[in-house]
């Protein structure tokens, strides 16, 4: 943009000569102004190179368990310091957690081999002869559970439990079971 260096000079008035254009820029202004007399609420940007939306991948938390009283520290944030500084180092670490009512304490990574390896490290550095942490949700486990799983569907909603259990029980033990009433 353009001013006009005649008006700067005669005027002396900052402002009002800011907002004035040699005839050029005015003529070449038309172009770059947005259209107002679109609708309100319509989107005219329609260039092919915007993305509608950005994915972004659901973080896994793979965590292990270990009773509080196996782990440093006097109160349960100390311990939850203790352990934060042991496995800061470690890959995968994503924190560590108390469980006042199950007195417990966890540690969260993003793998599945990254807590392998950090329990392992936990086992040395310690110099334990077994690990003191137990892995709570592995991947490994939950695909055992589930090629010895099934779902049962149109039951009759008048149906106890009990008698459920007791017909599928004949073919082998049951070791979780569970009614689901929704979505019907």
């Amino acid at each position: 943009m353009n001013l006009d260096n005649n008006i700067l000079t005669s005027g002396g008035d900052f402002e009002n000569t800011l907002l004035t254009l040699n005839p050029s820029a005015a003529e070449d202004a038309d172009k770059h102004q947005s259209n107002s007399s679109i609708e309100k609420g319509k989107n005219v940007d329609n260039s092919p190179n915007d993305q509608d939306f950005i994915q972004i991948p659901r973080l896994t938390r793979i965590f292990a368990t270990a009773p509080a009283d196996k782990v440093d520290g006097d109160k349960p944030d100390s311990k939850i310091i203790c352990m934060q500084k042991l496995f800061a180092v470690t890959p995968g670490f994503l924190g560590a957690k108390h469980f006042s009512n199950k007195k417990s304490i966890a540690i969260y990574f993003d793998k599945e081999y990254n807590l392998e390896k950090a329990i392992e490290f936990d086992t040395k550095t310690n110099k334990l002869t077994t690990p003191r942490f137990t892995v709570a949700n592995s991947q490994q486990d939950q695909f055992r559970t589930a090629d010895r799983s099934i779902k049962v569907t149109n039951i009759p909603l008048d149906t106890k439990s009990e008698v459920i259990r007791a017909y599928f029980d004949q073919f082998e033990s049951i070791t979780r079971f569970s009614m689901d009433s929704h979505n019907m």
